[in-house]
């Protein structure tokens, strides 16, 4: 956690909520869900570090498109798989096999 706190605060406090969902999207784009080893968490560090501001906006703008409603009560809808869906429709994510 100290690793992703010390990235958001590079960031600046303007932008720390867009940091927050941009960690969170590239994890678990590249990762999956649940829990990130150390190089996981230093291997998005390192490529969100070096975005430029352009990147960094555009990268924003992409994470903040996907459905991010975890807190609903439909149990019933998988929001991971329904964010795994809408990053392929971005041309981001695993490819499909």
């Amino acid at each position: 956690m100290h690793r992703r706190t010390e990235l958001v605060s590079q960031l600046g406090v303007d932008r720390r909520e867009d940091a927050w969902l941009l960690i969170k999207d590239k994890h678990e784009e590249l990762h999956g869900c649940g829990f990130y080893s150390t190089e996981q968490i230093e291997e998005i560090n390192a490529a969100i570090a070096s975005y430029t501001p352009d990147e960094f906006d555009a990268a924003v703008a992409l994470a903040k498109a996907l459905d991010w409603e975890e807190e609903s009560d439909d149990f019933d809808i998988d929001y991971h798989e329904q964010r795994v869906a809408q990053r392929r429709l971005q041309g981001r994510g695993p490819a499909v096999s």
